[in-house]
Parts: C-alpha cells; sequence; structure tokens
C-alpha cells in the first residue's frame, strides 16, 4: 500500500519536526531531559563501530521489555563469547533499566535511544550500529526500523511478540501496509497461539510465526536489590509494597494506608511510583494524610518510616522480597498494568486493579491458578488490603501458587534463542 506508507512518511516527519522535537528542546531547556537524548532521537548522535567483533542488537522501549530481553541476554551471552550484545531503549524508564542491566552482565553494551522513526535517520543510525541482527521485543512494529533492517540485509526477529486486542481494529484498517512490515522480519516470535491468530490476521507468512512463550517467566530476581534497614519482618510488622504505581493509585493506597494502621498496629507502606520523579507529590499527598514519608535514599538501620517513597529505580524487587503483600500497579488506574511475575518470582503475594492489558494472558492464568487477587475497582482495595494482611494463611496460598504457575511458564528464552542461532550467519 505506498498510498499509506508515503502517509505514513509524511506524518513522521511532521510529528517528528513539530512536535517531538519542540517538546524535547523544551525538555532539555527545562532540565528533564538532555542534549543527547534530543542528539539520539533525531538520529545525529550514533554509536559508531565496534571493536571488530560481530553484533546483536536488541531494542526493548521500556523498562519491562528490557527485563523480558534480560534472560536471552544471559543466554546469548554464554552461547556467543565472540559476539557484542547491544541494548537500544524507547524511553527514559527503558534506558535506566538498559543502563543497568549492563552494568549486571558484562558483554552488553548501550546503544542509547532509538531514533524517531523516520527512514533516513533510522536507517543512518542501523547503519553505524552495523549489527548482523536486530532483537524487537514485543510490541516495536516500526515501519521503518523493519524495512531499513531488509534494506540494508540485516536479518531482523521479533520476540515475545504480541498485539494489544484493542490495537487490532487499527492494524487491520491496513492490513496491506503492515503485512509489508512484517514481510521484513526473517523470525515473529509470539507468546502463544492467540497473539499468533492476530499475526496472520495482519498478513504475517505462517511459516515466520512461532510460539514461543513469554521470556518473563524467565526472569530471575534480582538478589542486589535488598533495601537498606532492619531485615525482612524482624520486628513482627506487616509491610504492604505499592509496586509501579500510576496517578491516583498512590493516594488511594495512603488513604487505605491511613485507615488500616488502626487495625494492624506497625504496618508501613512502600510506595515505588512508575515514574520516581513524582515522589515529591506523592510525598504531600501523606502529609495531606498526616502521616510521615521518608526517601528510601534517606533510610539507614536506625532511621526507617512507617511510609517510605523509592526514589531511586531497581530498588523495587529488594522490597517485594521483605513484602508481606504487593499491590502492582497500573492496573486500578487506566495504564494496563504492570509486571505481576515480578512479586511471584520473590514469593510475594499480590493483588491487582481491573485494567491488566499488558498481562492478561498472565493475569487470566494466574487468576484460573488462584495466585493472585483482582479487584474491580479501587473501592474495594481497602476491604481487599485487610483481608489479605489478616489471613496469612491465604497469603502463603497466593504466592505458592504463583511460584508454581511461574515454574510451568519458564523455558521461552531457550526456545527463542534456538531460533535466533539459525539466523546468525554460519
Amino acid at each position: 500500500m505506498p498510498i499509506v506508507a508515503a502517509i505514513y512518511a509524511l506524518a513522521v516527519e511532521i510529528a517528528t519536526w513539530g512536535i517531538l522535537l519542540p517538546w524535547q528542546l523544551v525538555r532539555a531547556l527545562v532540565g528533564r531531559g538532555s542534549w543527547d537524548e534530543v542528539r539520539n532521537r533525531m538520529g545525529w548522535s550514533r554509536p559508531g563501530p565496534g571493536p571488530g567483533r560481530p553484533r546483536i542488537l536488541v531494542h526493548a522501549v521500556s523498562a519491562g521489555e528490557v527485563a523480558a530481553a534480560e534472560p536471552l541476554l544471559r543466554l546469548m551471552r554464554e552461547t556467543l563469547p565472540g559476539w557484542d550484545l547491544l541494548l537500544s531503549a524507547g524511553n527514559p524508564t527503558g534506558l535506566q533499566a538498559a543502563e543497568g542491566l549492563a552494568r549486571r552482565l558484562p558483554g552488553v553494551g548501550v546503544a542509547g535511544y532509538l531514533p524517531w522513526d523516520r527512514a533516513r535517520a533510522t536507517r543512518l543510525w542501523v547503519r553505524s550500529v552495523d549489527p548482523r541482527l536486530v532483537v524487537v521485543m514485543e510490541t516495536e512494529l516500526w515501519p521503518n526500523l523493519f524495512h531499513q533492517c531488509r534494506r540494508l540485509d540485516i536479518r531482523l526477529a521479533l520476540i515475545n511478540g504480541r498485539i494489544y486486542p484493542r490495537d487490532l481494529p487499527r492494524y487491520r484498517a491496513i492490513r496491506g501496509f503492515m503485512g509489508g512490515v512484517l514481510a521484513c522480519a526473517d523470525l515473529i516470535g509470539v507468546q502463544d497461539t492467540a497473539e499468533r491468530e492476530r499475526f496472520l490476521t495482519l498478513g504475517a507468512a505462517p511459516e515466520r510465526l512461532v510460539v514461543g512463550g513469554n521470556t518473563k517467566f524467565d526472569v530471575q530476581p534480582l538478589a542486589a536489590a535488598d533495601p537498606p534497614g532492619r531485615s525482612a519482618r524482624a520486628d513482627g510488622a506487616l509491610l504492604l509494597v505499592g509496586g509501579s504505581t500510576h496517578t491516583p493509585e498512590e493516594r488511594w493506597l495512603i488513604a487505605a494506608f491511613a485507615n488500616l494502621r488502626q487495625q494492624f498496629p506497625g504496618l508501613r507502606l512502600v510506595l515505588a511510583p512508575r515514574n520516581p520523579g513524582r515522589v515529591p507529590h506523592i510525598a504531600r499527598i501523606a502529609r495531606a494524610r498526616g502521616l510521615s514519608a521518608l526517601l528510601e535514599s534517606e533510610m539507614t538501620s536506625r532511621r526507617e518510616g512507617e511510609l517510605i517513597l523509592l526514589d531511586r529505580m531497581g530498588r523495587l524487587p529488594g522490597w517485594y522480597a521483605r513484602a508481606d503483600l504487593a499491590f502492582v500497579g497500573g492496573s486500578l488506574s487506566r495504564h494496563g498494568g504492570h509486571n505481576i511475575l515480578e512479586p511471584a518470582a520473590v514469593g510475594c503475594p499480590s493483588l491487582v486493579g481491573p485494567h491488566t492489558a499488558h498481562f492478561e494472558d498472565i493475569v487470566t492464568r494466574f487468576q484460573a491458578a488462584e495466585a493472585l487477587v483482582q479487584l474491580q475497582g479501587p473501592v474495594e482495595l481497602q476491604k481487599a488490603l485487610a483481608r489479605l494482611l489478616a489471613d496469612g494463611e491465604l497469603r502463603r496460598r497466593l504466592a505458592e501458587n504463583a511460584q508454581r504457575e511461574l515454574s510451568r511458564g519458564r523455558g521461552a528464552s531457550r526456545t527463542y534463542l534456538k531460533h535466533l542461532l539459525g539466523l546468525l550467519p554460519h
């Protein structure tokens, strides 16, 4: 569909020069972004050649996709010791997560932000990286990235592929265009048979589709992220964690916490907003409820708060490991929910709200296994928290069932690796 392709190319140029670039320049001027980010987004700054070893580029838009890429990257590092592995990201939390992963995994580098999807900028950037293989995680169907990989004769794979049901009608309307985009991929690895059917609907070639599972089941908890302060539940007090929260979830959790403290003396709340830059705003909400909030970066073994705010990335897994109960955010607000496998991996029972489109298949699976509590809305939050905090046996069953389901889902990374190795030059 050349007309759709031309409209897409024009729309990207207009959006880049008329909206995205001015917005990014303003962010840099007020200190909320950087000039390096501007250059990266426009494709003016490029990673450049490596030390002469062949490269694989893995693109993961945000922190969740970076986490999904980690077990695959670990296997690649073991299997391909003569190759350089590079990560690119699509937003600031993704870049921070990529940098943290690179520190944990020697041999994995960070290529910065993938440029906005303009044909020339993408082509020059990818040519500068010069990978033999590009691996795209989950839902990053960028037409010009895909077409430039084909043009430059670079093998391309989509891994952990999924299409959100709400996006399917929009993609169907341009099926011919999307079919051409997907034809650029040498491999399309999808999470389950339902996803396979969605990709087929958009024109993906059946012989390139592989149902490989979800690599997020393979993610191992980060033992190095232990929080400061007392050891887990050393004083017998209950600990509730709100992870990856969005507005207004913190307000609802703080209100419920303020009321529950009378029923559960010593109860503590840890809030980890998806965007740590919102911590000052959350602290003001807490003070308005008469609560004292302490930043985690200010904690010591002698100084702990009733309400702790995580103001640094990468700290949440350690708190999940200490918690008696977790609420996984983005699910009471309409953000599609965040990763319920993170608390499950460290034996922490959890509850979520109704908006879990990003993890719909996993939530459905966990519900069927009685491994999760799902609320219908914020009005149920306090009552559900009280029930779970009061019933240690129920929390134990939820945690055990969740870990059982987590174990059953493992193995996707090895499946995908086997197919990726077949794309590499021999």
